[in-house]
Formats: structure tokens, sequence, C-alpha cells
């Protein structure tokens, strides 16, 4: 059954541009990993520092998978000198689509 992922993020203070950039670099390989079926970049109205990335993934231990494999990588360690506190991270089953 596939799962939604909510992944939401606040870049540092002058540093969402950077954060966007970021994002567009290497979200092409998460969507092309296996399992990733939908990801959708979005910022919010309310605060332009504050992002979310909104997966679907086949499963959630397709997604875990991945999320190891960026680990092991390194590719977080650059990442998180952007973000002004931890990233909020989500699990939501899919109820229906319309």
């Amino acid at each position: 059954m596939s799962v939604t992922v909510f992944l939401e993020l606040t870049a540092k203070p002058g540093l969402s541009a950077e954060l966007a950039t970021f994002l567009a670099e290497m979200l092409p390989v998460t969507r092309s990993a296996q399992g990733c079926e939908e990801l959708v970049v979005v910022r919010s109205h309310r605060d332009d520092h504050t992002f979310a990335v909104v997966q679907t993934w086949r499963s959630r231990e397709l997604y875990l998978a991945y999320s190891k494999w960026r680990r092991d990588r390194g590719d977080l360690a650059p990442f998180s000198r952007l973000l002004d506190g931890s990233p909020r991270l989500d699990y939501y089953d899919i109820l229906a689509t319309y």
C-alpha cells in the first residue's frame, strides 16, 4: 500500500533561495528512486522560509531504504546547515484519491 511522506523544512533566515536550489538539485534523484511514485515541493504562503516535500512511495519500507541510502552517502550533512531547526517528518496512509 502506498504511503505519503510529508517533510516540512524551514530555511535559516536568508537561506531560503539556497534551500530551494538544493532541493531542485537533489530531488530529481529522489523521484527516480525505486518506489517513489510522486514528489511535489511547495512553499508556505505564511512564511516563505518554510517548504514541504510531499512524496508518495510504494511503501514506507522503500522510503526508509532510500532515506538510509541518502544518509550513508552523506547527502544530508550539507542539507542540515541550511535548516533552522530539525525537519519535521510524518507518514500518512492514503485513504482516497479523487
